[in-house]
């Protein structure tokens, strides 16, 4: 037992020193071209921020990545704050930015049915918004239609679940950071849901087990907040159990560690290709995940996140 224990210590190191190794000689940050647009939905201007390569070359098609911000903060703080202002290597990426709504912009959110804000109490239809977004972008650039992929944090994973089950024909993957496929907005109200993907659709999610806004294990918001009284969120394991069987996997999942108390479980074995994995962070609270921050200087969760979605891109269904 004691060396099988040592063998795996050693394992974790070595990869963790190849990480490290990879960061240390990667290419110098490239540039880019950051690039505001507008689009009119249901009578309002709404916006979104494009960050492509500045060296960008409409040549040949590019995957496209949706990224959907938290309540309260707006593309140009997520783009920062995730990671996405210090990546090497994202050349065949286009990233894009919606911005939310809100009465002012501290207070922009989404409307993911169970959460958040002024965007949910409003009905505002942000799922025809990021439809609307993505037509722009197919009609303006050549994308790869087969690498459509939408991540978000917090409110933004709530959209991002629901926009990619409702357009599980068009995305390719999901990443989740601290967020919910559905819950309560407050105690007496209905449970909601994402919809039933009508294709299989690959999900990464990441998930701290100190999140109080959104916990782990479901239920109640810990967070102390106003208009939060009474709201409640599926839990982690219901969100991946829902995708384990919509993606028709099968068997146990290969279970990984690594520094920062992260453990990976993912999931290989799902239909046309498509994979459900789960970053779940012993001590991360509601944030982006930055623990190996301290080793490294890479965004990791955010490269790891990219690497996700190139191994899955949509495939024709099976006969």
């Amino acid at each position: 037992m004691e060396k099988l224990i040592a063998a795996k210590i050693e394992t974790m190191l070595a990869a963790l020193a190849t990480w490290m190794l990879a960061c240390a000689i990667a290419p110098p940050l490239q540039a880019e071209q950051l690039i505001w647009k507008q689009i009119q939905i249901e009578g309002k201007q709404r916006r979104f921020l494009i960050d492509r390569p500045a060296s960008f070359d409409d040549a040949y098609g590019r995957s496209v990545l949706l990224v959907i911000h938290g309540f309260g903060s707006n593309p140009s703080t997520a783009r920062t704050e995730m990671g996405f202002s210090k990546l090497n290597n994202r050349d065949d990426f286009i990233f894009v930015f919606p911005e939310g709504s809100g009465p002012d912009p501290n207070e922009l959110s989404w409307n993911a049915g169970f959460c958040c804000r002024s965007a949910m109490q409003n009905g505002v239809d942000d799922v025809n918004f990021l439809d609307q977004v993505l037509d722009m972008l197919m009609t303006e650039m050549h994308i790869d239609r087969r690498r459509v992929y939408v991540a978000g944090f917090s409110n933004g994973a709530h959209l991002a679940y629901r926009w990619g089950a409702a357009r599980s024909q068009t995305v390719a993957g999901i990443a989740a950071v601290a967020g919910a496929i559905g819950g309560r907005a407050s105690f007496f109200a209905p449970e909601v849901r994402i919809s039933n993907p009508k294709q299989p659709v690959s999900l990464l999610v990441v998930h701290g087990k100190e999140d109080l806004s959104f916990p782990y294990e479901g239920g109640a918001s810990l967070a102390i907040r106003p208009g939060l009284r009474g709201r409640r969120s599926v839990s982690v394991p219901d969100s991946i159990s829902f995708w384990k069987r919509n993606d028709g996997c099968i068997g146990e999942p290969q279970i990984s560690k690594t520094a920062g108390e992260g453990s990976l479980q993912r999931f290989a074995q799902c239909l046309n290709g498509t994979a459900v994995e789960a970053w779940t962070f012993a001590r991360l609270g509601h944030e982006w995940p930055k623990q190996l921050d301290q080793l490294v200087s890479r965004p990791f969760v955010t490269e790891y996140m990219l690497e996700f979605f190139r191994r899955h891109p949509k495939v024709a269904e099976a006969p």
